[in-house]
């Protein structure tokens, strides 16, 4: 759940960051999330400007109209764990392996108890 306690420290961080780039008429926490109400609708240009300061230390803004005001909602964010996983590689020997043999002995067959390759 989210709350004040997943801003941590930072909280002031981003608030100077909205503040310095947007007129903010109130701060509050909407489930959780914290939110600037802000006093302006024109708010392209410096959104890209808070989008980028913000996604530098974690965080990821999102712009909602709300009853006629814009409310500009912060989310903290992490990058996904990636896990190499083995199996592209494990899978890879039998490939080469097949491929290699296909390639040698492609036109042979088993009959009798041996391989019998076919003359091109």
């Amino acid at each position: 759940m989210l709350g004040p306690e997943s801003y941590g420290e930072r909280l002031e961080t981003i608030g100077g960051i909205v503040r310095s780039r947007l007129p903010v008429k109130e701060v509050a926490y909407v489930e959780g999330v914290l939110t600037f109400r802000l006093l302006t609708r024109d708010i392209k240009e410096r959104f890209r400007e808070i989008y980028h300061e913000l996604t530098r230390i974690g965080f990821v803004p999102a712009a909602v109209e709300v009853g006629g005001q814009v409310e500009l909602r912060v989310l903290p964010y992490s990058q996904p764990q990636t896990r190499r996983s083995p199996w592209p590689l494990v899978l890879f020997w039998p490939r080469s392996q097949r491929s290699f043999w296909m390639e040698r002995y492609g036109r042979a067959y088993w009959e009798e108890g041996r391989w019998l390759v076919e003359d091109s």
